[in-house]
């Protein structure tokens, strides 16, 4: 509850990322969905920055790893536009 509203700002803190992680791997994905809806709503390149950031990338890894077909297909669709840019990048 406390995070609504604060996932992009602690997905990129060095700290806070890891409780961001932890609830995914920790309840069913049909509960973070939140954090899918506030990372979308930052633009549609919203998730290509997110992986490329030095701690946010954990965050999208677990996002991944544990959600359904569904709820990364946004994710999916971010990254496979920006594939060349992000294949580029340090981090892609």
């Amino acid at each position: 509850e406390q995070l609504r509203g604060h996932v992009w700002e602690a997905a990129a803190s060095p700290h806070a990322n890891h409780v961001l992680q932890r609830i995914v791997v920790s309840v069913k994905p049909s509960e973070c969905q939140f954090i899918v809806d506030e990372i979308a709503a930052r633009g549609d390149e919203a998730f290509v920055k997110l992986a490329k950031h030095k701690y946010a990338y954990r965050l999208m890894q677990r996002l991944l790893e544990q959600l359904n077909h569904e709820q990364i297909a946004t994710v999916v669709d971010q990254v496979v536009a920006h594939s060349i840019g992000f294949s580029m990048h340090r981090v892609g």
